[in-house]
């Protein structure tokens, strides 16, 4: 097994593609075939596999979570920030991993699909990603 823990910085609110990292990471240990496993080290940010080309799309997806978890609802959990209560809700309901296949040292992904990051809180994050390739 290789591992290895990247950083993703965040802007904010938002999906930051990861996947051309964990590709070099892959071809850096010359990985043959298994599978990616990554973790995110946070409880306010997920991993989500996308498509992730337009960005339309996941402007929509952002609004989207906003409304099913909107601020300001009148979480008991307030006082860390308004925007914190509804990052711990999203980051349930979007998850902590993500595991790929890896057919000859390349992500097996849809044609349009890439990892990312989904940052759930408002100011710029460092976040902490860790990624295991189990070979097969």
């Amino acid at each position: 097994m290789h591992h290895i823990e990247i950083r993703v910085p965040t802007q904010g609110r938002g999906l930051y593609e990861f996947t051309e990292m964990a590709s070099a990471w892959l071809h850096e240990i010359d990985a043959g075939s298994g599978l990616l496993n990554a973790l995110i080290r946070h409880t306010t940010a997920s991993l989500v596999l996308l498509g992730g080309a337009d960005q339309a799309l996941r402007d929509d997806l952002v609004a989207f979570f906003d409304r099913l978890a909107p601020e300001g609802a009148g979480y008991s959990h307030a006082n860390v920030g308004a925007d914190d209560m509804p990052s711990h809700i999203k980051a349930v309901l979007t998850g902590a991993t993500l595991t790929v296949p890896v057919i000859d040292g390349a992500l097996r992904l849809g044609p349009l699909q890439g990892l990312f990051l989904f940052e759930h809180r408002h100011p710029p994050q460092q976040r902490q990603i860790g990624l295991a390739f189990l070979a097969g």
